[in-house]
């Protein structure tokens, strides 16, 4: 796909099953993910180079980000949340090994090449995501992290800090 091609699909995705006045809101986190669009474009075009991705997704929220991975990159995914009233394939605490142990038994043990963590955004938090899943992303692969521009230190300076 080009990248021509990617963008498209991408703002197709981002826009899809809203109506003409929902598409002119810039944030509708209720049908679309909690990202800065063009900084998850960004994202998800380097991820495409991965091949045959299992994305890893820390911190599910409203779920809408799941799609992209799905329709874009044509991944399998597995999400995980600690509120079970988000929707996740696993709940419990992301920096934990039980926790790791469940994704591998998901995956019939195969390890994710996308990890995107976006869970806890305490810099404790991120790091001990950070520490327990940074060895177990494939190769070729990528760790990606939410909120790491400087603008979001006022509110999430985990990420920012590590």
């Amino acid at each position: 796909m080009t990248r021509q091609e990617f963008e498209k699909t991408f703002w197709d995705v981002w826009f899809e099953g809203q109506t003409e006045k929902e598409r002119g809101k810039p944030w509708l986190p209720s049908k679309r993910p909690h990202q800065i669009p063009h900084e998850f474009l960004e994202c998800l075009w380097l991820c495409s180079a991965v091949p045959s991705p299992l994305v890893l997704e820390i911190g599910t929220m409203g779920g809408h980000q799941k799609r992209f991975w799905q329709q874009l990159l044509h991944a399998d995914y597995i999400g995980i949340d600690i509120s079970e009233e988000a929707p996740a394939d696993i709940y419990g605490n992301s920096s934990l090994p039980e926790t790791r142990d469940k994704v591998l038994e998901i995956s019939s043990g195969r390890r994710p090449n996308i990890i995107f963590i976006d869970g806890n955004h305490s810099y404790k938090g991120v790091q001990a995501d950070w520490e327990l899943w940074h060895t177990e992303v494939d190769h070729p692969g990528f760790i990606c992290f939410h909120d790491t521009h400087h603008d979001h230190a006022k509110y999430a300076s985990g990420p920012v800090e590590l």
